[in-house]
């Protein structure tokens, strides 16, 4: 399969990178992984990375490049760290010949000429890493290549602490570490925050409720990210928030959408009970503890809740 994805980037002149709406860290850790690793290997081809703009994240990562049409003709593209079509960030990866698809959520749409999925590592960097670990038979990566990919790794893992980080991760961490990158310096930037962040942190803290059967959830309102100055996708990051909690099994953030007052966005999680499940009967979806579901109405919005609230008396 391997093989498979390296004779198409050598058979393409043009490729093009993309990854879900809203990038979070593994999804533009691994997009822009990619395109340096390929810039440097292939310098005569045509490389970009596209997409939406992604606050919170702009001292990390470059700023999405912006193509015309007419350049995703005849194209390869690189779809990263989305399980649907919907989600990919910039719907012209419908005009790219052929499409590659790298993702470790559960299958919702397979959509890809080419797929590699592994639904069973925790991050995509971890498969892009693994990737370019054969392609390199083994030898370093450039530090910026790793730095990128140990950046995807260290956010979707919550710094190594979910369920499904296993030695096969560490190896990945490992292998990236060859590099010479500075792990500390990698985990401060992804985890500095400003000050408004701070406090809309802890004011958010202060909004939790908490059931006996083990669950907590809390409600992000817009007229609360206006206060503090918070983006809607600043907001989602606080998705563990109530993580490590003792006696709370399963925690929800629920974000009121931008242009939909109440109705939610909502991002469940939990540490040990399988909550995908759930979130498959609410029209959402994504990896066993950690999933999400959209559009949700105050009726919805409370059934949700109750739902949990018996599995976990279950």
């Amino acid at each position: 399969m391997y093989d498979d994805f390296k004779t198409l980037i050598e058979n393409n002149k043009k490729i093009i990178i993309f990854r879900h709406l809203i990038g979070d860290g593994d999804a533009l850790g691994s997009q822009w992984a990619l395109y340096y690793y390929l810039k440097d290997k292939y310098p005569d081809k045509e490389i970009y990375a596209v997409g939406d703009d992604t606050v919170g994240y702009q001292s990390i990562f470059e700023k999405p490049h912006q193509i015309s049409g007419e350049k995703f003709t005849d194209a390869l593209a690189i779809v990263v760290d989305t399980a649907n079509t919907a989600r990919i960030s910039d719907q012209r990866y419908k005009l790219c010949k052929t499409i590659v698809k790298i993702d470790h959520h559960l299958e919702v749409h397979a959509y890809g000429d080419l797929e590699i999925v592994d639904s069973d590592v925790t991050s995509s960097a971890q498969i892009v890493a693994n990737i370019l670990k054969e392609f390199e038979d083994n030898e370093p990566l450039k530090e910026i290549v790793a730095k990128n990919l140990y950046t995807g790794i260290t956010s979707d893992t919550q710094s190594f602490s979910i369920p499904g980080v296993d030695v096969k991760t560490f190896e990945t961490a490992a292998y990236l570490s060859k590099s010479n990158i500075d792990t500390g310096k990698i985990f401060r930037r992804l985890n500095a925050i400003e000050l408004n962040v701070y406090k809309y942190k802890n004011y958010l803290a202060n909004q939790i409720v908490f059931d006996e059967s083990g669950l907590a959830y809390v409600k992000s309102l817009n007229k609360d990210l206006k206060k503090y100055n918070i983006t809607h996708s600043q907001a989602k990051r606080n998705a563990g928030l109530m993580k490590n909690i003792k006696g709370i099994d399963i925690w929800v953030l629920f974000i009121e959408q931008e242009d939909n007052s109440n109705i939610f966005n909502a991002s469940l999680r939990s540490n040990e009970i399988v909550i995908n499940d759930v979130a498959q009967e609410f029209g959402g979806g994504g990896h066993n503890y950690a999933s999400g579901v959209k559009s949700l109405n105050p009726e919805r919005l409370e059934q949700l809740i109750n739902k949990l609230k018996m599995k976990l008396e279950d």
